[in-house]
């Protein structure tokens, strides 16, 4: 479990276009067909977008294979709200876009850069990456500082989706990236855990939450703690089928009232409320 939920932590990469080689990867009203790992424009204010992490950033790095956890982003139920690929899976953990779309719309593009590979960062490998792609020219980076892991599905579960489970282990990887990097003008650390205890937990995270619009976001979400799409099993997920292709999860009808899409991954909806509240740091930082 805590291997798990290490790895649920990402860096976005972003620079300045001048001085930084990269495979180009063409613009939405661009007619080229380059592809690679970065969002690229004439403008000289541009920025590329490098995307490191697991299922929460993830958008198809994953090759798809035989149905597995490790696979399921790439069946369905996957993407049953992503209406630009057709309400189609993509290999994102979600009903449809997931943090790295949200963050590139934000830089002016319709979703993330196509995906390259599967890196797993643990907080140090994190650190250390950030360290080395400083060195390379990189000036300014997004770190996601790990969510409540004890108030998702996999966890809430057991107490029928009523409540969050005691988490020591947000509390100490975000202490280590908040020593490492905290002091560092050219990284932002996102507070995934504030604003998802905002919107999950609102009576202990609502007040550090900082109120941007007139949404309410503790009260956005009909359901907080159960996921839209859950396994029969326990220790099943979400669109796995048994040997005669029976689906072994049951699915909502309405991903929006859902703020987990499956046990770990928030649904396009929450991914929604969690980036709004994020928008206004991230535009300022990147002075945008």
């Amino acid at each position: 479990m805590e291997s798990l939920f290490a790895a649920a932590c990402f860096a976005f990469l972003l620079l300045n276009a001048a001085g930084v080689e990269s495979r180009r990867c063409h613009r939405d009203d661009d007619d080229s067909s380059g592809r690679g790992g970065g969002v690229e424009s004439s403008d000289q204010s541009s920025y590329k977008l490098f995307v490191f992490g697991d299922s929460f950033a993830d958008a198809g790095n994953i090759l798809r294979g035989r149905l597995s956890r490790n696979t399921r982003g790439w069946y369905e139920p996957c993407g049953v709200s992503d209406a630009r690929h057709g309400n189609k899976p993509t290999g994102r953990c979600s009903d449809g876009m997931v943090q790295s779309d949200f963050v590139a719309k934000i830089l002016g593009q319709k979703e993330a850069p196509p995906a390259e590979r599967y890196i797993l960062n643990v907080t140090d490998r994190i650190v250390d990456g950030v360290r080395q792609l400083q060195d390379l020219g990189v000036t300014d980076e997004l770190v996601n500082l790990l969510p409540p892991i004890g108030c998702t599905p996999w966890n809430t579960r057991a107490y029928n989706y009523t409540e969050c489970v005691e988490d020591t282990i947000t509390g100490a990887h975000n202490k280590h990236l908040k020593h490492k990097l905290g002091d560092d003008d050219s990284v932002l650390l996102l507070d995934l855990n504030t604003v998802f205890k905002g919107i999950v937990t609102p009576k202990t995270g609502k007040k550090k939450l900082v109120q941007i619009t007139s949404i309410s976001y503790d009260k956005l979400f009909y359901h907080r703690y159960t996921p839209c799409c859950e396994s029969v099993d326990e220790d099943g997920f979400c669109g796995q089928v048994d040997g005669d292709g029976n689906q072994q999860y049951t699915l909502c009808d309405r991903p929006d009232d859902y703020f987990y899409w499956d046990n770990t991954n928030p649904t396009q909806a929450g991914w929604k409320a969690v980036m709004e509240q994020l928008e206004g740091s991230i535009k300022d930082f990147l002075g945008i």
